[in-house]
């Protein structure tokens, strides 16, 4: 008993001085205010000199994908060289093979494809008035979903989406990948 009386009382007592000593300890505001993203350009002070100002939000950034010309209604592929050829970006056999019909191959605006979805999730690098592909592809007996494509974290459970629709938007003038849905039209 009178042994761990020896360890324990010693113990304590560095304990206590660490305590003490952290809460004694000067605040230095500067070992707390992150240095990231803070140079000489971006720093501001008011018109007092006071403080530290960061530079305005950017809430509508330019995008890189341009609005451009091309006129959905009125182009046709053959017509005008700046249209991306889309048959290039779609294998009809290899679609098929996998069990997919191509249901859909139009050239919209961003903006006309934004209304028709009816969302306001917009991707901003990319103007509204920027013309893009849609294809439409219809997997009647499912499509197998890459497991890479889950969210870090979740467990494959099931990686065939049942009567699936994948609709794919191209950039119509570059034939850039632009982004993917795929989505079930069961209920």
């Amino acid at each position: 008993m009178k042994k761990l009386r020896y360890v324990i009382l010693p113990a304590l007592l560095i304990v206590l001085s660490i305590s003490v000593y952290g809460m004694t300890k000067s605040y230095n505001e500067e070992e707390f205010v992150p240095s990231w993203g803070i140079t000489d350009e971006t720093v501001k002070l008011r018109e007092d000199n006071s403080g530290e100002v960061m530079p305005e939000l950017v809430t509508n950034p330019e995008p890189y994908y341009k609005a451009n010309t091309l006129n959905s209604k009125t182009l046709s592929i053959s017509k005008t060289p700046a249209l991306y050829d889309i048959n290039e970006k779609i294998d009809i056999s290899e679609i098929e093979k996998k069990g997919g019909k191509v249901q859909r191959t139009e050239l919209l605006s961003y903006g006309e494809y934004l209304q028709e979805k009816n969302t306001c999730n917009m991707d901003t690098s990319i103007s509204k008035e920027r013309q893009i592909w849609v294809v439409e592809i219809y997997y009647p007996n499912g499509i197998k979903i890459n497991a890479d494509m889950l969210m870090p974290g979740t467990k494959p459970q099931n990686l065939i989406i049942e009567n699936a629709i994948r609709t794919t938007i191209y950039d119509a003038e570059t034939g850039d990948f632009i982004s993917m849905e795929e989505k079930t039209l069961n209920k």
